[in-house]
């Protein structure tokens, strides 16, 4: 071998060698978990990398998909709350009373009775408590066997409603019908005073 292709040899092992250590200076190899690592002080004097990076773009983008999905599910999360919650505000705001309450006071041979339930107002009719009524006017309540009629006797007379009817309202455990129908059945009298906002009832 000739001392010209000798020195070719090692000026081409001397090349390598340097190309190879670069590399190696470059990326050493060690990266955390992330598939990134920081560049040795050596790499960042070649101008190789300036600090922390990654070799796996892959991590990266996981990453990010992931975070932006988790934010996506919260903002959907969030709005789905808000959506319900507003729902309900609405539904809570338009539910009303399944009855009107009467101020209406109860007059019965010149004593004024002191109701525990309140009048009811269905289609402009005061509906009031049937045993409350027929305490005051000293009548009897009783009802069928079935429990499907109840009737109040008073003397010789009598009144019979069905509890299916549209003279009963059931409402909160308690069973109401008109005055008027009560009394007049029963041989009384029912007057009106709508200045005073009194009914008075009139039964010997």
């Amino acid at each position: 071998m000739t001392k010209s292709k000798s020195l070719k040899l090692i000026v081409l092992s001397l090349i390598l060698c340097l190309a190879f250590t670069s590399a190696a200076s470059a990326h050493s190899g060690r990266t955390d978990a992330n598939g990134g690592h920081n560049c040795s002080q050596k790499s960042k004097e070649k101008g190789l990398c300036t600090g922390y990076h990654y070799h796996n773009s892959g991590s990266s983008s996981k990453s990010s998909t992931s975070k932006s999905s988790s934010s996506s599910k919260s903002s959907s999360s969030k709005k789905s709350t808000t959506q319900q919650g507003s729902s309900g505000t609405k539904q809570s705001a338009s539910t009303k009373p399944a009855y009107q309450t009467s101020e209406v006071v109860l007059i019965v041979n010149g004593t004024v009775i002191d109701l525990t339930n309140k009048p009811l107002v269905k289609n402009n009719q005061t509906f009031f408590p049937v045993r409350e009524v027929s305490k005051a006017i000293a009548a009897e309540l009783s009802f069928n066997d079935a429990n499907t009629e109840l009737t109040l006797t008073r003397s010789d007379k009598s009144v019979t409603f069905k509890l299916s009817s549209n003279d009963i309202i059931s409402y909160r455990n308690t069973t109401y019908a008109p005055i008027r129908s009560i009394v007049e059945k029963l041989g009384g009298k029912v007057t009106y005073d709508a200045k005073a906002n009194t009914i008075e009832v009139d039964i010997k």
